[in-house]
Formats: C-alpha cells, sequence, structure tokens
C-alpha cells in the first residue's frame, strides 16, 4: 500500500509517501531498502509525473 500526505515543516511544504510493506521473514534483511526501490515506488512516482530526476527521489528506509 501507498499513501501520500501534504507535510509543512520549518515552511516548506511536500509530499510525504508511505509505503507499507508486509513481509514475513525468518531473519533481517539489510537490503530490504534496496529491494523496496526495486518494487516500482520510485518507476511509479517518475511515470506518473509526481517527481524527476531533477526534482530527486523520496527517500526509502526499511523499518
Amino acid at each position: 500500500m501507498v499513501w501520500s500526505v501534504q507535510a509543512t515543516w520549518e515552511g516548506v511544504t511536500q509530499r510525504v509517501y508511505f509505503y507499507i510493506l508486509l513481509e514475513f521473514q525468518s531473519r533481517v534483511d539489510h537490503t530490504m531498502p534496496l529491494r523496496m526501490m526495486q518494487a516500482g515506488l520510485h518507476d511509479h512516482l517518475i511515470k506518473n509525473g509526481e517527481t524527476t530526476a531533477r526534482k530527486g527521489l523520496p527517500p526509502v528506509t526499511a523499518c
């Protein structure tokens, strides 16, 4: 699931994306952020005009 909201921090407004991926694994996978990017989030944002390479891509982190 992907959700997005407009967030304002110190006078700067930008869209924040919440990408929720549930995967049950038997051990920690430290490459999960790379796997998430490969899952197509960034491709989807570029394809739909949400961002460009010049604007930059939202960070991806695993929790």
